[in-house]
């Protein structure tokens, strides 16, 4: 045994530490990567809320107005963000084989869509204060079910479980 460790021993402790490097390497890219989901996550939510006062905010004016179409323009302007992000959550590399989290993320993402553009931002419908009040819970409640599953898809690739 001695002289197999004498022969092979500073092979044998390059080999670990080699070994030793490449885990700490994959654990650090593994940090960083949960980091820029999260970061992408927390500007989701950011955009959505950005959404959702934009379109609040084109609501309040005359149709022709200036300020409904810089509010317009700020929504779609949002909405550009939120897909690019989007997309690049859900075409990352991902360990998980089931497809259930993206399709209720993209299900999410296309309602909120939905409720946010279209006649709404064109100008060709204007809502009493009431029937704002209800897309506006709409959604609310349809960006809180995006980022629940967000955050499922999240932990299903992050947690260590």
């Amino acid at each position: 045994m001695a002289a197999f460790l004498a022969q092979y021993g500073v092979l044998i402790a390059a080999a670990v530490a080699i070994a030793g490097w490449q885990v700490s390497n994959w654990q650090a890219n593994r940090r960083e990567l949960r980091k820029e989901v999260r970061q992408d996550i927390s500007d989701l939510r950011s955009a959505v809320e950005r959404v959702c006062a934009g379109v609040r905010e084109h609501q309040k004016h005359e149709r022709s107005s200036r300020e409904a179409a810089l509010a317009s323009v700020a929504v779609q302007q949002d909405f550009v963000l939120l897909e690019l992000r989007l997309a690049r959550i859900r075409e990352r590399p991902r360990k998980s084989k089931s497809d259930v989290f993206v399709q209720e993320i993209r299900n999410n993402q296309e309602r909120f869509f939905d409720l946010s553009t279209g006649d709404l931002i064109d100008g060709s419908v204007m809502l009493t204060p009431d029937q704002v009040q209800n897309l506006v819970t709409e959604q609310h409640v349809t960006a809180a079910q995006l980022e629940h599953g967000l955050m499922k898809f999240f932990f299903s690739e992050f947690d260590a479980h």
